[in-house]
């Protein structure tokens, strides 16, 4: 199975939120750039292998054909570049849980994109604070202080006396890249 990850992330303000420009990578191989313009639509892909450069000026890459599933969970066949497919066919297969509803669906690749990035997000955030998920409660909650022996227990008897229950330390998750 391949590994995607998403380097030289740059996040931006924009007319419906938070945007991003990024770069895809498959496999340590750069693949795409992601465009979330933060207007409200759909994120734009960039495949590298849209275009090729023969002896002069770019002309169309190959097309392949591509089988995915529209926002109605609908499939539907089109026409992408080989790169476009093997993204395709991965996230095709993945499951997303709807953080709102609990609810299970198939993933779509703008949701799997924002994944790559909230986890570069939240690494970050492991490098001066502690970073846990709470059992019964989404998303992760943060503490200001940074992730050692002290102050982990200092953050478990916290979390203890107001009767909630710590399902996840994130820092563990992330202990090699930020240097813990």
């Amino acid at each position: 199975m391949p590994k995607y990850t998403v380097k030289n992330v740059k996040t931006f303000r924009g007319m419906e939120g938070e945007g991003y420009n990024a770069t895809l990578y498959r496999d340590g191989k750069k693949v795409c750039e992601v465009i979330d313009d933060a207007s409200g639509g759909e994120v734009n892909f960039q495949w590298a292998d849209a275009f090729k450069k023969i002896d002069g000026p770019s002309v169309r890459g190959e097309r392949v054909e591509i089988h995915g599933f529209n926002y109605k969970d609908e499939p539907y066949t089109y026409k992408g570049t080989p790169e476009e497919k093997l993204f395709i066919e991965h996230v095709n297969v993945l499951t997303y849980k709807c953080p709102f509803t609990g609810t299970y669906s198939r993933m779509s690749r703008d949701i799997f994109i924002a994944q790559l990035i909230d986890g570069i997000a939240i690494e970050r955030k492991c490098k001066k604070n502690i970073v846990v998920t709470v059992e019964g409660e989404d998303g992760y909650t943060i503490f200001k202080l940074p992730f050692n022996a002290g102050n982990a227990v200092r953050v478990a008897a916290k979390m203890e006396k107001e009767g909630k229950k710590i399902t996840e330390w994130v820092n563990h998750r992330y202990a090699s890249a930020v240097g813990q």
